[in-house]
């Protein structure tokens, strides 16, 4: 009876010690989560809007539609979205990277500081058609009986290896109910390989201005991820075109360096 009677005790004090856990556990978590609701001044509702007009989704996919449109402009052009020296090619108008207007002697690199430039022609062509939606989305949430705030607003276009980021900073302020839902970043990356080809341009542009020439056949046994093509048009237009194997992404640019006349090459 005695080993009976203190293995009941035992049992009934694990039990003990066990109840007395569970509580203490839910006590650190009312506690934590007390501790969040007064930091943020109470809990924040979210706010069910119409389908399609979620602020952030939907300023994201205009930009990324905007962003793809701009550069299905500039890579067949050599990187311009309005080329003013060019050649002609296949209905294109193919902007100079590299040209000189005399025989015999170098080019000269047409956009020395080429990333930035893109980047200004990408922030240039998307920037009006993100105003519009912006205030398509505006329209969109007035229908649903939202009062809605947007501020200026702060785009820039940054290009990396693989990626395209639009960063915007506008704050939009969206209220029903007398609840309030606040946004400040729009921020959207999106997949391409326009950085690397334009970096690759870049080189073929330097040493066409240093050399007449760039090796393309021993660049791409170096680099394989790339196909670089070069087309010579009469005596003195070389077009270029560089191109991502697995995306079939390509940029097109022209050259004039070191031309020959006809009849003395």
């Amino acid at each position: 009876m005695g080993d009976e009677m203190i293995r009941k005790n035992n049992f009934k004090s694990r039990r003990a010690q066990i109840t007395i856990f569970i509580i203490i556990a839910i006590l650190l978590v009312a506690a934590i989560i007390l501790f969040f609701v007064f930091a943020r001044g109470g809990i924040e509702k979210i706010i069910p809007i119409g389908k399609g007009t979620e602020p952030l989704p939907y300023i994201q996919k205009c930009v990324e539609d905007a962003t793809l449109g701009a550069v299905g402009i500039m890579m067949p052009q050599g990187g311009y979205l309005n080329p003013q020296n060019y050649k002609l090619y296949e209905d294109k108008k193919v902007g100079y990277l590299c040209y000189t207007l005399n025989n015999y002697v170098t080019c000269i690199t047409q956009q020395p500081i080429y990333i930035s430039f893109l980047k200004g022609e990408i922030t240039q062509y998307i920037k009006p058609k993100v105003e519009t939606c912006f205030a398509s989305l505006k329209k969109e949430l007035e229908k649903n009986n939202y009062q809605v705030s947007i501020k200026n607003m702060s785009l820039t276009t940054e290009l990396s290896e693989n990626l395209i980021l639009i960063k915007i900073e506008r704050e939009l302020t969206m209220t029903k109910n007398k609840e309030v839902k606040k946004y400040k970043d729009f921020d959207t990356t999106i997949r391409h390989p326009f950085y690397n080809l334009a970096i690759i341009a870049q080189e073929i542009a330097s040493q066409e201005a240093k050399y007449c020439n760039f090796e393309y056949v021993g660049f791409m046994l170096l680099y394989p991820d790339y196909e670089i093509d070069k087309i010579t048009l009469g005596y003195d237009v070389k077009i270029y075109s560089v191109a991502d194997r697995k995306t079939k992404e390509k940029l097109v640019f022209a050259i004039r360096s070191c031309a020959i006349p006809p009849g003395l090459g």
